[in-house]
């Protein structure tokens, strides 16, 4: 089956951006995908407990990434830095991964900054912050965090086409010695 490359709006489009021609699932989806649900305004304790479940506690593979999420009724799509980014038609919050990190993204929403304190609080007592304007200007917080999973937890906000913005909770992930 083959279906042309039309979007009915500007995030549809982006989403379909490497349409080859050919209808698989996953493009046809993302075509009927509400286009506030791609970056949507999730909840601070949904878009906390989607980090934790998928960056921090899930699986360490992209390939196993993949599959938790897709078994929640995600989707994938490409970023033009071959990151993964996966959306769900509803209001839980985009997911991003690659072999070096994992993020989720939503709306900026109340409570969203004090989640995360909290959760840092509660699940990495040890962290050490680390000055956010060494990491660039989008940049809010950013701790060093150890073992089990060595690397570095930050934290952005940027401005969404001037009128909204949106909030990024990212696991960057400490290249193990094997992979070096």
């Amino acid at each position: 089956m083959q279906v042309a490359c039309v979007a009915s709006s500007f995030l549809s489009a982006v989403l379909l951006l490497g349409c080859t021609g050919s209808a698989d699932s996953d493009a046809l989806e993302l075509f009927n995908t509400f286009d506030g649900n791609v970056v949507p305004k999730s909840s601070p304790t949904a878009f906390v407990s989607a980090f934790d479940t998928f960056c921090v506690k899930g699986p360490e593979s992209v390939e196993g990434v993949d599959k938790a999420l897709r078994e929640v009724s995600y989707v994938p799509t490409r970023t033009a830095n071959g990151t993964l980014l996966y959306v769900v038609d509803d209001s839980r919050p985009a997911i991003a991964i690659s072999e070096q990190s994992c993020s989720v993204r939503a709306l900026s929403r109340t409570g969203q900054t004090d989640r995360v304190k909290n959760y840092m609080a509660e699940n990495f007592p040890e962290a050490k912050q680390l000055t956010p304007a060494a990491f660039g200007k989008d940049v809010e917080q950013v701790w060093e965090v150890g073992a089990p999973r060595p690397g570095a937890i930050v934290t952005t906000r940027t401005i969404e086409l001037g009128t909204t913005t949106s909030y990024t909770l990212i696991f960057l992930r400490q290249k193990s010695a094997e992979a070096t």
